[in-house]
């Protein structure tokens, strides 16, 4: 008897919701774009534990004719294309009849639809994809479908499901760039009872902004408008009051769909070169509207991923779209002078007078140290000045050009290490192990130790038993920090200091469901904070030795880590969280250190018990054996 056959329907439909409904927020972003196909103006989006024990989604679209409700549940069953070529020019968010047929089949749902011509309403009940009796309802023109108990006859898909908070904050993130990628439609979007966020539908993007993200991150963002050779972009780009250690608040659409795609975030990150700090990132909401038939949406079950005809159409939209955006309207920091506090914005000294008399005072940037990178020439944009028969074939847009520089090798050390390579190869004869290569890594634990001086005010130099001592002051610190928050913690004992002003960091919905889920984390580390609204947080207390400067960072930066859905275990999110708090209170490279505050630091570095690196793996010490040195000078 042969061993091939046929699985039933009811395993097979399962195994095709695997690939379209993976998690809580894939069902909420399908149900979304069939609601936005239907022509709604009006969606209203409400989830309960993460959307795995309820999800409602409410539009007032055209709703479904009575004869189709039951063929809208079979498998590829759309009215959005009806041949093969219409794959090549989809101008729906839906198309491929999956959506329906893959939530019922793994879900206890309800749906209650009508059309406009219809007196009254249909109701049906589908439960892991068995059909129940219809009936006729009272109901408004539209669609409501409820979905209960998610992959409760999957358990292994159920099972690899994330925490309550890592679910919510997933559909907060669908519902959020829903809004936003229609400004004309009016959100509500209400999570365990309590209303995130409700655009007011009216079409001006901005006004979705202010909703979504509230006023403190509208207030920062610029319009752009840029158009050239068929490719249009249109949205909103931040300031550098609003860049972030991640990369978050990046939203990108093609043609009205969220999509996520790699060249467009560089072309957006390469525009703003220059502008913003090592390791910040800029905020966008854009829009890039191409011929339908230059760009594949039917690449991946999700629809978030696109191939373009031609990328550097793209590239260069966003790229010469944003620049200008950037050089016709420079960021410009507001300083607010305060006798209680020092201001976020330090002036230079030679520029204290320019404050008295309003003029602006340019703030000064602190510099960072990077290790084992040779510098590249920076950029210098060149602004060429078009004629007027040239801007009108350009559609009016000013090309920044950057100035070619040749080619710089970049180069990173393997491992910190010093080469000493002065003397002939034939000469060279004790050839190092690995073993002596790890001793010589190794923190002497002498006490009798000299501090000489600080060198290139990041490095501290110091002397033991015949070794010269290289200490990287930021990486030592670092490490000194993260041992004694994780000290205080499992000993229950958090240190805090209370700000004179409390810091107000304003956070996106997503975001805030992660700070919610993670208040007592926090609370266990030092910090004290506290809801002020629907968007921001208040920030009283910070582990003792956090700077006034980092305060809004390092909350972004730990709930940004907190909020990796790839890792199960929550100690090691704790743990990297623990390490971004240590750096950011560490002392800085090329910062200057009193003799003094050297020598504290090596002993207590040197009092470490068998550490000898940064909690994120770099060397805090290396050193120089009097007998190296003196091959090197060719005493020896």
């Amino acid at each position: 008897m042969g061993k091939i056959h046929v699985l039933d329907k009811s395993v097979s439909n399962k195994i095709a919701a695997g690939e379209v409904v993976s998690r809580p927020a894939s069902a909420v972003k399908e149900l979304i774009e069939n609601s936005l196909d239907a022509g709604a103006k009006s969606v209203t989006v409400e989830i309960k534990n993460g959307g795995i024990g309820y999800i409602r989604v409410t539009d007032d679209g055209s709703g479904i004719e009575e004869d189709d409700i039951l063929t809208a549940f079979l498998p590829h069953a759309t009215s959005k294309i009806h041949t093969a070529e219409d794959l090549y020019a989809i101008g729906t968010y839906g198309f491929r009849g999956e959506a329906l047929a893959s939530i019922a089949s793994v879900s206890k749902l309800e749906l209650i639809t009508k059309t406009a011509d219809a007196e009254m309403g249909v109701k049906i009940s589908v439960e892991g994809g068995e059909y129940g009796e219809s009936e006729c309802v009272g109901a408004k023109t539209g669609t409501t479908i409820t979905v209960k108990e998610l992959f409760y006859n999957t358990p292994a898909r159920f099972k690899f499901l994330k925490k309550d908070s890592a679910e919510t904050a997933a559909v907060t993130d669908v519902c959020q760039k829903a809004a936003l990628s229609r400004p004309d439609v009016s959100f509500k979007y209400m999570a365990s009872g309590k209303e995130v966020f409700f655009t007011p539908g009216d079409g001006v993007l901005l006004n979705a902004i202010f909703a979504v993200f509230g006023k403190d991150f509208a207030k920062n963002m610029m319009p752009l408008s840029y158009e050239n050779e068929g490719v249009k972009v249109t949205g909103y780009i931040g300031s550098a009051a609003v860049a972030r250690p991640n990369r978050n608040m990046q939203i990108f659409f093609v043609n009205g769909r969220s999509v996520v795609s790699r060249v467009m975030s560089f072309a957006l990150s390469e525009s703003y070169k220059n502008q913003l700090t090592v390791g910040k990132f800029p905020a966008a909401v854009l829009n890039v509207e191409i011929a339908n038939d230059k760009v594949d949406v039917n690449v991946h079950p999700s629809k978030t991923e696109v191939k373009f005809i031609d990328e550097k159409e793209i590239y260069d939209g966003i790229y010469w779209g944003c620049k200008n955006t950037l050089y016709e309207k420079p960021y410009v920091p507001s300083v607010t002078a305060s006798n209680e506090r020092t201001p976020d914005v330090k002036i230079a000294p030679e520029k204290v007078e320019s404050v008295k008399t309003g003029n602006f005072a340019e703030p000064v940037k602190e510099r960072v140290f990077i290790p084992s990178v040779k510098q590249e020439t920076p950029f210098k944009p060149v602004i060429k000045e078009e004629t007027k028969a040239e801007e009108k074939k350009t559609g009016g847009f000013t090309k920044i050009e950057p100035v070619k520089v040749a080619d710089e090798k970049i180069t990173y050390a393997a491992e910190p290490s010093v080469k000493y390579d002065l003397t002939p190869k034939a000469e060279i004869k004790d050839e190092k192990t690995k073993e002596e290569l790890q001793q010589e890594m190794e923190i002497p634990k002498e006490a009798d130790v000299r501090v000489i001086g600080q060198v290139f005010e990041t490095y501290i130099l110091a002397e033991s038993d015949g070794e010269m001592l290289i200490i990287d002051q930021h990486a030592a610190h670092e490490r000194l920090n993260y041992e004694e928050l994780k000290k205080r913690r499992e000993n229950n004992e958090a240190e805090s200091q209370m700000l004179m002003i409390p810091e107000m960091v304003s956070l996106s919905p997503s975001e805030m469901a992660i700070w919610e889920d993670n208040k007592e984390f926090f609370e266990s580390i030092g910090f004290e904070t506290e809801a002020m609204g629907e968007k921001d947080i208040m920030v009283r207390c910070v582990p003792t030795g956090t700077e006034d400067g980092d305060i809004k960072d390092t909350v972004i930066e730990m709930l940004d880590i907190l909020s990796d859905s790839k890792h199960d275990k929550r100690t090691f999110l704790e743990e990297r969280a623990m390490y971004s708090v240590s750096c950011k209170s560490a002392i800085k490279a090329n910062r200057s250190l009193s003799i003094q505050e050297q020598k504290d630091l090596v002993v207590r570095v040197l009092a470490l018990p068998g550490i000898n690196t940064c909690p994120h793996g770099r060397p805090l010490c290396i050193k120089l054996t009097k007998d190296k040195i003196e091959k090197e000078f060719r005493r020896i």
